[in-house]
């Protein structure tokens, strides 16, 4: 039996993370077997994202993109559906929703979705929704500074 893919999405300091670790914790107490993930992944692909984002280097706003969809098709392929077809139900904190809304700041709203077509849809999506003004209080109390796309006209 095929297992289910829920995603949280949401801007930076929304809660995001949070929310995904209490419904893994959740469904682990119920008995299911759960993979709890995340997009930008650990992998050598999402290291290069996360560092972009930490402006440690720079590129296009399109490679950018090309970047996360590189980083996500070996996510599905590694990870996700491996999980999946096991009966497992993912959890991922982020998936392609994100890409497309922050991509949007600077780039064509139809080419993000036709990079973004050809990924498995989730079963289920939960959008976090709070105050730009929140999630910025929250992203100070909790790092050393400001992330890429973390201005206020950008969240």
């Amino acid at each position: 039996m095929r297992g289910k893919f829920i995603v949280f999405e949401g801007i930076d300091g929304a809660g995001l993370t949070t929310q995904a670790e209490l419904l893994e914790k959740y469904l682990r107490g119920k008995k299911y077997e759960v993979t709890l993930t995340k997009e930008p992944t650990n992998n050598l692909i999402g290291g290069l994202i996360r560092a972009a984002l930490r402006k440690e280097w720079s590129t296009s706003n399109r490679t950018l993109q090309l970047l996360f969809s590189a980083d996500r098709a070996h996510h599905l392929e590694r990870e996700i559906l491996p999980a999946l077809e096991g009966g497992k139900i993912v959890i991922s904190d982020r998936y392609f929703i994100s890409t497309i809304a922050y991509g949007m700041v600077e780039l064509e709203k139809e080419w993000l979705k036709a990079l973004n077509s050809q990924f498995l849809l989730p079963d289920i999506i939960f959008i976090i929704d709070v105050p730009v003004e929140v999630s910025i209080e929250r992203i100070k109390a909790s790092r050393f500074g400001f992330e890429l796309f973390e201005e206020k006209k950008k969240l």
